[in-house]
């Protein structure tokens, strides 16, 4: 999770923009409908519809991506592997760079 550290101490986080999910037993669907749920209790928790939050789905091997913004959830119809790095840093460094963004204004 990405989120801003809060005042109060290390261990309490406020405002998370994002969400990272493993596909347990490579259920992709199951991880979904988790990591769904967790990006609407963060917006929810962020008391803003309008921040962009990213969610991330994992076995490991295979990597999947989201965003939720506003009521609207956006799922990346193409997954990434490890044997294009390249790629999936690219997307990986894009999706930290927004977030951070999102943290630090």
């Amino acid at each position: 999770m990405v989120a801003q550290r809060s005042s109060r101490g290390k261990i309490i986080l406020e405002k998370p923009y994002l969400i990272i999910v493993e596909a347990k037993k490579d259920n992709f669907e199951e991880g979904w409908g988790q990591c769904l749920g967790e990006l609407i209790a963060a917006q929810k928790m962020n008391s803003n519809q309008n921040s962009r939050l990213f969610g991330i789905l994992s076995n490991g091997k295979l990597w999947e991506f989201a965003v939720l913004q506003e009521m609207e959830f956006i799922k990346n119809v193409k997954y990434y592997v490890l044997e294009n790095l390249q790629a999936l840093m690219e997307v990986l460094s894009f999706i930290f760079s927004n977030s951070f963004e999102q943290v630090i204004y």
